[in-house]
């Protein structure tokens, strides 16, 4: 189906209320993303990408934040389509990868490593010819999967994830700057870009505890420690931060209590004006998005202890279906970093 000029995938199955109310709406199988072992013919392709992410992230689970940050930021410019991820080319000279949201992106080498070992394995049982196998997975479809292992990684909580994503052959840096929003915007400016990828304040609300893992550079956020506001940053926190940020380069935790763990602690964080970003406290001065919080960081206190972590399943599976690229568009890569060459 399409929404606001994105094509939007839907599964067979699922289980979030947005979908179940969509679900009627759409009309064609190009419009159905299906499970990989299914799409890819491959059985056990699922299963070789989890393996392959692990491998890639055991010495440093801080690339796995590294690449929650990628798929949003791929799925946020001409959909989930990784984009994100080719190089400066002949074809695309100036790709999304060198505009300035995206310098700091980490977590390449882990995609790489997944596309390497699902193609291989998918390979491994089939006559091909000479010159190799067709690939089978898509890299978008490999950023979705990883992005998923990763939450699982950090937070110890699973969603499923369907395949189809198409890659696309255009990237753009401009476009980069564009889409993406940055850690400077207000509620106003946060709530337009969301919409604009079908994405509510609620989902704004709950993506953003994503920030509860991962690092942060300094000049992103060094303008809140010019000239503090005690109303919007706690004082003792800014001058923790002045002390440790010595240049623009260096990098802090984004969530100080728990930095490596993807909980509901981000917004506890925020409700105690102990976050980096204005964009994050921007959260604050909506009631919406502010009721939102107190839920979700007082979610303990709740019947259901994982009030914000089912949001989040149900989140990243919508922002994960975000397509704009239309039936028989684009292409699956050989290599994740370039477009295949005809």
């Amino acid at each position: 189906m399409t929404i606001n000029g994105a094509r939007i995938l839907l599964p067979t199955v699922y289980n979030c209320l947005i979908f179940a109310i969509l679900l009627p709406l759409f009309s064609t199988a190009d419009d159905i993303l299906l499970p990989l072992d299914v799409k890819s013919k491959c059985p056990g392709a699922e299963d070789a990408i989890t393996k392959a992410v692990t491998n890639a992230v055991a010495g440093n689970k801080g690339l796995c934040a590294g690449v929650l940050r990628l798929h949003f930021h791929d799925c946020f410019v001409r959909g989930c389509d990784a984009s994100v991820l080719l190089d400066n080319s002949t074809a695309n000279p100036n790709p999304e990868k060198d505009s300035i949201p995206n310098k700091t992106l980490r977590g390449f080498q882990v995609i790489d490593a997944a596309k390497i070992a699902v193609e291989a394995y998918c390979a491994k049982n089939k006559s091909c010819p000479t010159n190799g196998c067709d690939p089978v997975v898509s890299c978008a479809d490999v950023l979705a999967f990883a992005a998923r292992d990763c939450v699982k990684i950090l937070g110890d909580f699973f969603y499923d994830v369907y395949a189809g994503r198409p890659d696309g052959t255009i990237s753009i840096a401009q476009e980069a700057v564009d889409n993406l929003p940055a850690p400077f915007f207000n509620i106003t400016q946060l709530q337009s870009s969301f919409a604009k990828k079908n994405l509510t304040l609620e989902d704004l609300t709950v993506l953003s505890g994503a920030h509860s893992v991962g690092v942060a550079h300094c000049s992103s956020f060094e303008d809140r420690l010019t000239s503090i506001n005690s109303s919007q940053i706690n004082v003792a926190f800014a001058n923790s931060l002045k002390q440790k940020c010595t240049n623009g380069n260096v990098t802090v935790p984004q969530d100080y209590v728990t930095p490596d763990y993807l909980d509901n602690q981000y917004f506890i964080n925020n409700l105690n004006n102990t976050v980096l970003f204005f964009s994050d406290f921007a959260l604050r001065t909506n009631t919406i998005t502010e009721d939102y919080m107190e839920q979700f960081g007082n979610n303990y206190k709740l019947s259901n202890p994982n009030t914000w972590k089912d949001k989040f399943k149900c989140a990243m599976q919508k922002m994960g279906r975000i397509i704009e690229l239309g039936p028989n568009q684009g292409e699956i890569r050989k290599v994740c970093s370039a477009i295949n060459v005809s």
